[in-house]
């Protein structure tokens, strides 16, 4: 009978477990049993908690979902590392060992790589997939990579997306 009655309290036990997040002062532990702890200034931040959200001084409020925890955004940036790039929309792009052998140098604002190809990153903190034309003063880089070197006195008098126009008369259209 106590055997019994023992495991009765273990199931009991175990039911009365939650099933929800928790959300408090100090810190988050998400359904999954993920801990997240808070930084001081990130304690320091909350003003209020409640059943539905909480409340900080730096006016960033966070909606709980219905596990009672802040849902888990996708990144806004994206992510450029030594042995591939994790797009912000989640799509992942894997080097091969040439690739990643190739990289000298990741920066906050670009990638140097050995042979010379360089790659300036976005807003997003990954290169960019659109070819755009590359205008200066003294010439232009189409989007297909033709150069175009100006000659002395000739200025670019208007150029956009689809190509340039010089003092000269000359236009320049960009082919994809």
């Amino acid at each position: 009978m106590k055997v019994i009655v023992a495991l009765c309290l273990v199931v009991v036990g175990a039911s009365a477990l939650p099933t929800k997040g928790v959300f408090g002062a100090s810190g988050i532990v998400y359904p999954d049993g993920t801990n997240v702890q808070f930084t001081y200034d990130q304690a320091d931040n909350i003003v209020l908690v409640g059943p539905s959200g909480a409340v900080t001084k730096d006016g960033t409020n966070y909606q709980f979902t219905d596990a009672g925890v802040p849902s888990r955004s996708k990144r806004s940036m994206g992510v450029f590392g030594a042995s591939g790039i994790v797009y912000p929309d989640g799509t992942n792009v894997q080097f091969t060992y040439d690739q990643a052998d190739n990289i000298v140098l990741v920066g906050p604002s670009g990638a140097v790589t050995k042979d010379g190809t360089n790659y300036q990153f976005t807003d997003a903190g990954v290169p960019s997939r659109s070819k755009r034309a590359l205008v200066g003063d003294s010439g232009i880089v189409t989007p297909k990579g033709d150069l175009h070197q100006l000659g002395h006195g000739v200025e670019i008098v208007v150029a956009g997306p689809s190509g340039a126009v010089l003092s000269n008369g000359e236009h320049i259209q960009y082919r994809k």
